[in-house]
């Protein structure tokens, strides 16, 4: 009975040393980024940071999304949606933001750190309105470096 109790104990013991030290290493690897936080310049915000709850490039409102929320944030690609500022077709914002879905994608290394490289966004043409088609962040086909 006695070696037997001490058999359980010891597996029990073993269990957690082997439960901790995977968790350690599970710790240990690195969430990845959003791009390089020179692709935006000094007036930028969110780039080059884990899970940004706001992205912005810097210059104009339709360059901001704010109250991001991210789903499979490490996973080889995530999906976020936020709040955003579109242009009205006359010029000018509507005064609503509308919902934008994210998209990003392609890990690789980005300024010394594990990053994912490209970015889409869909959004309604206006407010109210169904969302459109997939397209890449300001144009870029990579996060990872200054646009100019």
């Amino acid at each position: 009975m006695l070696q037997r109790l001490s058999l359980i104990v010891g597996l029990v013991a073993l269990t957690f040393a082997v439960g901790t030290s995977a968790r350690t290493e599970a710790q240990a690897v690195e969430q990845p980024r959003l791009g390089a936080a020179s692709f935006t310049g000094p007036y930028g915000e969110g780039f080059g940071t884990v899970r940004p709850h706001t992205i912005y490039n810097g210059g104009d409102p339709s360059g901001l999304i704010d109250h991001i929320r991210w789903r499979r944030w490490g996973d080889s690609v995530a999906y976020g949606t936020g709040m955003h500022a579109i242009f009205k077709p006359h010029g000018g914002y509507y005064k609503r933001r509308v919902r934008a879905f994210l998209r990003v994608r392609r890990l690789e290394q980005c300024e010394g750190h594990l990053a994912y490289s490209q970015l889409s966004i869909k959004e309604p043409r206006r407010p109210g309105g169904k969302p459109r088609g997939w397209y890449a962040w300001s144009g870029a086909s990579t996060i990872c470096e200054p646009p100019y």
